[in-house]
């Protein structure tokens, strides 16, 4: 019942912008909402694993796990607890379709659902714009977005071409 006050727990190493949307989100619906880095409480509700790995699941929550890239390709997923499980999580459908699979090979009867991690553009104005020489990267500024890799290409250019990075 979705009225009735919970308390629901985020497992994640990082304070990216989800937090405080997730925060936002479950406090304006009455919820007790709390982050963790490597173990929810006891007594929560539910629990967010922020990651497919490394968590523990908690036994009497609605344990609920996102699946955003690595774990898919490193031999996580078997490390999870599946019977504890409520849903997983995949945030493109590529990785539902690859999840799917491999629940069905193992016979993980978890059921899997997508919610697109990205941004909807019916809210954004977009607009045609001239071919230009300037170059955006908006992102958490962290080694995985690769930034080195964004540097490389900048020197490779011809020098009148501008990296603007917004995170």
């Amino acid at each position: 019942d979705a009225s009735v006050p919970m308390k629901i727990a985020l497992i994640t190493p990082w304070q990216n912008a989800w937090v405080p949307l997730f925060e936002r989100a479950f406090k304006e619906r009455g919820h007790q909402f709390g982050v963790f880095q490597r173990q929810a409480p006891s007594d929560s509700d539910v629990v967010l694993h922020g990651w497919a790995v490394g968590t523990p699941a908690v036994a009497k929550a609605r344990n609920i796990v996102f699946l955003r890239r690595y774990e898919l390709f490193d031999g996580g997923l078997a490390k999870v607890e599946w019977p504890k499980i409520y849903a997983l999580i995949c945030v493109n459908s590529w990785f539902k379709q690859v999840a799917d699979m491999i629940f069905e090979d193992k016979k993980i009867t978890v059921p899997v659902h997508l919610i697109y991690n990205a941004v909807n553009l019916d809210k954004w104005a977009l607009r045609v714009r001239k071919p230009g020489k300037r170059i955006g990267m908006a992102c958490f500024v962290h080694q995985k977005k690769n930034l080195p890799l964004a540097l490389q290409i900048l020197a490779a250019l011809p020098k009148d071409y501008e990296l603007h990075v917004a995170g």
